[in-house]
């Protein structure tokens, strides 16, 4: 009997947890917003990646066994979350998140834009000297032009 105790409260957790990884996978689709391909495919990673979780603390907890009242257990998680914990979980989530966003932003920005200025800028004295290249072509090429020309006068 306490075994069974143990492997519902076991699953009911594992609903709970279920539910907190939804709602971190909801708060990244809303701030990525992929498309609806990618969408598929990320919901069909993420219930895959889950599927692999259950079976694992399934299997660690219960040696494997699923009956009833583990699906029970799992079932009534998902639905506690969803009911008492969910909004808040999923509101503090996306504000950590966006928190964590803006920081590594500020954190990154200078870098980026010096980065960006020094790639800019490269580029352009790459331009320049290409061009100046094709340019002191073309000056030794009248030069040269014009050395035969006085040659032959």
């Amino acid at each position: 009997m306490s075994d069974q105790v143990y492997a519902f409260t076991i699953t009911v957790a594992l609903g709970l947890l279920a539910g907190v990884f939804y709602d971190f996978f909801r708060v990244m689709r809303r701030m990525l917003r992929p498309p609806r391909w990618l969408l598929f495919c990320l919901d069909l990673a993420f219930w895959l990646v889950m599927t692999v979780v259950v079976f694992i603390v399934l299997l660690a907890s219960v040696s494997g066994e699923v009956r009833a009242y583990v699906l029970v257990g799992m079932g009534l998680g998902g639905c506690f979350y969803v009911l008492l914990f969910s909004r808040a979980v999923f509101r503090l989530t996306y504000f950590l998140v966006r928190k964590t966003a803006t920081i590594i932003s500020a954190l990154l920005g200078p870098p980026v834009r010096l980065a960006r200025v020094l790639c800019a800028g490269s580029l352009r004295l790459y331009q320049l000297a290409r061009g100046a290249g094709n340019k002191g072509r073309a000056v030794c090429q009248k030069i040269s032009a014009f050395k035969s020309i006085k040659r032959r006068n």
